[in-house]
C-alpha cells in the first residue's frame, strides 16, 4: 500500500509520479525517483542520446565514404 490505497483489480495500474516521488523522498527511500528506478531495474538508457549519437556516426561514416571516393 506505497501510495495510500489498495491495489485495485485489473492489468494496469496509473501512478502520479509526483506523489510516487514525494512518498518516497518522504520515506528517505531515494531523494529522486530516478534514484528508485535505477535501483530497482539498473540504469535506464537516454533514447534521444542514443539516436543521436548513432545518426553522428552514420554522418561520419557518410562523410568519411565521400571523401574516399573522391580522394
Amino acid at each position: 500500500m506505497l501510495m495510500g490505497r489498495l491495489p485495485a483489480q485489473g492489468g494496469s495500474l496509473i501512478v502520479n509520479l509526483d506523489k510516487l516521488a514525494e512518498t518516497l523522498a518522504h520515506a528517505k527511500a531515494c531523494e529522486r525517483l530516478e534514484e528508485a528506478v535505477n535501483a530497482i531495474i539498473g540504469p535506464v538508457p537516454n533514447e534521444r542520446v542514443l539516436s543521436l549519437s548513432r545518426e553522428g556516426q552514420g554522418e561520419q561514416l557518410w562523410q568519411t565514404s565521400i571523401s574516399r571516393l573522391e580522394g
